[in-house]
């Protein structure tokens, strides 16, 4: 008992640890985040959230400033690399040939080195030692990319001066030193806004992002009493200096508004609405669609705000019943009520006239897929979007039927995306392309590849890559020497291409996200004819273990934590230590609960190498024809089947061991 309980004290320890690790990975304070992670997993070793902040300041490591990750290179002799480390008698020569053949051959790309960091046999650790300098020696002519990829190896390696050396290096260069203050608390945050707001031009000071929203909301309050509009808006505008999230400048918008100040409102929110569908440090890949519906959404709201106030009820309707269609909720009923006292009066005026049947809003599109000049195009689909939303009644039958006018709006956000591109406006045209893929799902090759394609010439590599990706899974042709140019992973682009898109094809389009209570299970993403559903009976399934026959109706009386995973899934093999160190805690406090790991792997010697790593996770069983089962579209997938046997929760995503105990605790 005692030993329990010394574990669970370091546990609480490491949390604490661990909150720090995410407000330096928000800081990008990448080198103090991977410290802590470690320390974490000295004390703690299967802590699954030390792992995953020790791999995101890695992967965050590897950007460049312009935000793009660098070019792979020395694929071949890292992967040789890998796998000479990995076998059962190392042969030092050879690790020694091709890791020097790296040093030489590839030291602008000095990650290539990386494996060696895994290994703990004597003799490599201290050839790394003797290969550190090789690689992490910069010169004059050294590009910036370069040094940021040769502090992250320094990093990696524990070299905490030539982590320094390189800093100081890259601070001579021009590149922003980080500042250094504590994160702030609700009382500190409370007291920051008190002083702020008794300035009569206050300036912004250093800041969190995690603390940006919550600093404006109670300048906020205080301001908005006062009828400080003006004074808030730029406190809004300087906040978003500290965070690649869009809200900041969306509240500014509101809050020019409410200054009677349309220009800058106008101009807020158009920027808000560009931002918020670009990628976020933490989301390289832009493939968060809650994050991305919400703060679209939110953009969309602010503009129809705007329009309303300008007098542009066309416009407004369509931003508004747009911004509905993306968060699946009424926003602002208020705004609805008033644009529907006007939308008889504007049909009047329109071109298209609108009968209940929706041919005016079909009349409409296909007149603006004719029409070459953007301008006019562009006006075409503004009337489409109001012709769409007809009969919308504040937007609650939107919010509540949203398939019914989801159809016309995506083909109009379709063609307004081709006439942008097609102007060379990348950030609203990769916006509108957004906006189609989130309400179409991932069908559709054209507006994925449309996405992709912009988002590559802003640079959005990562993201152009999964789009691109999609677009090439739903049968886009000629995409196979953009998406190499867009994968800067260390593995081929092939096999990423396959990883991001498995079991693409049988896809539904995305449902409307789920609405209701923070933290709730999202619902399925795939349609699944004999799969697991939520609500009803967890399949009955029978598989082999070292323990005999395993099947969930023998585990009934218990909870049972079902996650289908595969070995080279990086996100699996992080999450699977803190799910089953939180399934132990469970159990010591009262919970009967158990973990059962459903291996895909096809290769036996995949699995053998799993099991071997999971034996302190719970059951690890070889099942790879539960994928078909199943459904299973996506690693990790995760179903919580309760103590009737009934599946409750459904993630096909990483989740943190916090997130999936709070779900396992609302059962009882």
């Amino acid at each position: 008992m005692l030993i329990l309980w010394s574990h669970i004290a370091r546990a609480d320890d490491a949390s604490v640890e661990l909150e720090r690790g995410r407000v330096a990975m928000e800081l990008e304070h990448h080198r103090e985040a991977l410290q802590i992670a470690e320390q974490v997993l000295s004390s703690v070793p299967d802590s699954g959230e030390a792992e995953r902040l020790r791999y995101e300041a890695l992967a965050a490591g590897r950007l460049t400033p312009s935000g793009s990750p660098p070019e792979a290179a020395g694929d071949d002799e890292r992967r040789k690399l890998e796998e000479l480390l990995g076998a059962a008698v190392l042969d030092q020569k050879a690790i020694k040939t091709t890791a020097t053949t790296i040093a030489k051959q590839h030291r602008d790309h000095p990650e290539a080195l990386g494996p060696l960091w895994t290994a703990q046999d004597p003799k490599v650790v201290s050839l790394r030692g003797k290969l550190l300098g090789q690689v992490t020696s910069p010169d004059a002519g050294t590009p910036l990319d370069v040094l940021y990829r040769m502090r992250r190896l320094a990093v990696e390696a524990g070299d905490w001066g030539r982590v320094d050396a390189l800093t100081d290096e890259l601070v001579r260069r021009g590149e922003p030193p980080a500042p250094d203050r504590a994160h702030l608390d609700r009382l500190g945050i409370e007291d920051l806004a008190l002083a702020m707001s008794k300035e009569a031009h206050p300036a912004i000071p250093f800041v969190y992002p995690s603390e940006v929203v919550e600093l404006g909301d109670k300048l906020q309050r205080s301001w908005g009493l006062a009828a400080r509009w003006a004074d808030l808006a730029v406190a809004w505008e300087g906040l978003q200096e500290k965070t690649d999230a869009s809200t900041p400048t969306t509240r500014a918008a509101l809050a020019w508004i409410e200054a009677n100040d349309l220009p800058r409102a106008t101009a807020d929110a158009d920027s808000a609405y560009d931002q918020a569908g670009a990628p976020r440090d933490v989301d390289l890949a832009a493939t968060d669609e809650e994050r991305l519906r919400a703060e679209i959404g939110a953009a969309l709201m602010a503009r129809a705000h705007i329009h309303a106030k300008a007098g542009n009820m066309a416009a407004a309707r369509s931003d508004y019943g747009t911004a509905i269609l993306l968060r699946s909720a009424l926003v602002d009923t208020a705004l609805g009520e008033q644009l529907d006292r006007h939308a008889a009066a504007i049909e009047v005026g329109m071109t298209w006239k609108a009968p209940k049947n929706g041919i005016a809003a079909d009349a409409a599109l296909a007149a603006a897929a004719a029409e070459t000049d953007v301008d006019k195009r562009r006006a075409i689909l503004a009337e489409a979007r109001f012709l769409a939303f007809s009969g919308m009644g504040n937007g609650r039958s939107v919010a509540d039927q949203a398939p019914l006018w989801s159809g016309p709006v995506v083909q109009a956000y379709d063609l307004e995306a081709q006439a942008l591109q097609a102007a060379g406006e990348h950030e609203e045209a990769r916006t509108c392309a957004m906006i189609a893929t989130l309400l179409s799902g991932r069908t559709g090759a054209s507006r994925w590849e449309l996405r992709g394609r912009e988002q590559h010439a802003l640079g959005e590599d990562d993201a152009a890559f999964v789009s691109l990706s999609v677009a090439r899974a739903l049968g886009a042709e000629g995409l196979d020497e953009l998406l190499a140019a867009t994968h800067h992973g260390v593995g081929s682009w092939e096999a990423d291409t396959e990883a991001w898109t498995a079991g693409i094809a049988a896809e539904a389009p995305a449902p409307a996200p789920r609405v209701g209570r923070p933290g709730a299970a999202p619902a399925p993403t795939v349609v699944r004819s004999a799969g697991p559903r939520l609500g009803d009976s967890f399949p009955p399934f029978v598989v082999k273990s070292d323990a005999g026959t395993l099947s969930v109706a023998a585990l009934r009386g218990r909870v049972v934590l079902i996650t289908a995973m595969e070995l080279d899934c990086a996100d699996c093999m992080r999450m699977a230590p803190a799910l089953a160190l939180m399934v132990r805690k469970l159990r010591a406090d009262g919970t009967d609960t158990a973990m059962i790991v459903l291996s895909l792997d096809e290769e036996a010697e995949d699995f053998e190498r799993m099991q071997t790593m999971g034996r302190s996770w719970g059951e690890v069983v070889w099942a790879p024809e539960l994928r078909q089962t199943f459904g299973i579209r996506k690693l990790p997938t995760t179903w919580v089947v309760d103590r009737d046997g009934t599946t409750r929760y459904f993630f096909d995503h990483w989740l943190s061991a916090d997130e999936l105990r709070a779900q396992i605790e609302n059962l009882d």
